[in-house]
């Protein structure tokens, strides 16, 4: 998978936008913001649509155990995934690009966001846009990802229940970037 170099104005939702912008400020001076920093009160508003994923180091470079699934990704993948693994919850369909934006994430130490276009089970065309942001408990190494994922569809209304899992599901990638938030 080839990764463009992007700037912050490469993501799309407001929402991400002004996640993006926050993971940044949490930065402060630092390679990556700090987990226990995090303000969770301010997420509140977009909880459905967030994932906290901790890395949990293995002899293959880890595994991501979910630690939040918000209801909005509950329904795309199919169930509630929290504590277990994101290699279980991923529909297979997405489940091999997807963990390669998310090792991209801990790897770079930068945001991933990539757009992936797939279809609903009555044929509509949805898109996923997923930004991935790495987080420290000290500042430097990446032990955590908070993940920002929404989908929307020009066709208006559609069918987000088992999304990943419906027969016409795609997991065609539009775009892949690693942000450069200098």
């Amino acid at each position: 998978m080839h990764f463009m170099k992007a700037g912050p104005e490469v993501v799309q939702s407001i929402n991400q936008r002004w996640l993006l912008g926050q993971w940044k400020r949490l930065c402060n001076g630092h390679p990556l913001p700090v987990w226990r920093h995090l303000p969770v009160d301010d997420l509140k508003r977009m909880l459905e649509t967030l994932m906290f994923c901790d890395l949990v180091p293995d002899d293959d470079g880890g595994r991501f155990l979910i630690r939040y699934l918000g209801k909005q990704i509950a329904l795309s993948y199919g169930g509630d995934f929290q504590g277990r693994h994101l290699d279980e919850a991923l529909p297979k369909v997405w489940r091999d690009n997807a963990l390669v934006t998310y090792r991209k994430a801990i790897s770079a130490r930068v945001p991933v966001y990539n757009a992936v276009d797939t279809r609903d089970r009555d044929g509509r065309m949805v898109h996923l846009e997923r930004l991935l942001l790495p987080f420290s408990r000290d500042g430097v190494a990446a032990q955590h990802i908070l993940a920002s994922i929404e989908a929307v569809s020009l066709e208006g209304r559609f069918a987000q229940e088992n999304l990943g899992r419906s027969p016409h599901a795609t997991a065609n990638c539009a775009l892949v970037a690693t942000i450069a938030m200098d």
